[in-house]
């Protein structure tokens, strides 16, 4: 008799590759093949989300880790679409709401553009502290969805 875990796995593939799959993720090799006028319609979209937290005047990333506080926190969801702010011959500046810039590299192993999941960002003058949660200190990949 199979178990119930056994019965779902092939459900759990399949709907994890529905959600994303018209989705690339940006590189060197697809950036070539993209005008710059065409780069600027493109949507973009994070490959996971992120947080981001709000730091008090000279706190260190981190701080008060176990104290209870409201901060002021911001989320990129992966669905939430950015739009292209500005880009140089090896970089990329995606707009994302609430006024979020992130630059994205492409990382010399893949070519993969790809942005830090950890570190500090000014948003609105305010700094915060960028988290990735369960994959803190990872990069995050740049996808955008092809023009039909």
């Amino acid at each position: 008799m199979p178990t119930k875990i056994s019965i779902l796995f092939p459900l759990i593939l399949v709907f994890i590759g529905c959600g994303r799959s018209d989705f690339l993720t940006m590189s060197e090799s697809r950036r070539v093949d993209i005008r710059p006028d065409e780069l600027e319609q493109i949507e973009f979209h994070l490959a996971v989300g992120l947080d981001f937290v709000s730091l008090k005047k000279g706190e260190i990333v981190g701080e008060d880790f176990f104290k209870y506080e409201k901060r002021k926190t911001f989320r990129i969801d992966s669905e939430t679409p950015g739009t292209l702010a500005a880009s140089g011959p090896d970089w990329l500046t995606v707009a994302f709401n609430d006024g979020i810039l992130l630059t994205f590299r492409p990382d010399p192993a893949d070519g993969e553009y790809k942005t830090p999941g950890w570190g500090t960002l000014t948003i609105q003058d305010e700094r915060f502290d960028v988290k990735q949660g369960v994959l803190t200190g990872r990069y995050v990949n740049l996808l955008f969805r092809p023009r039909q």
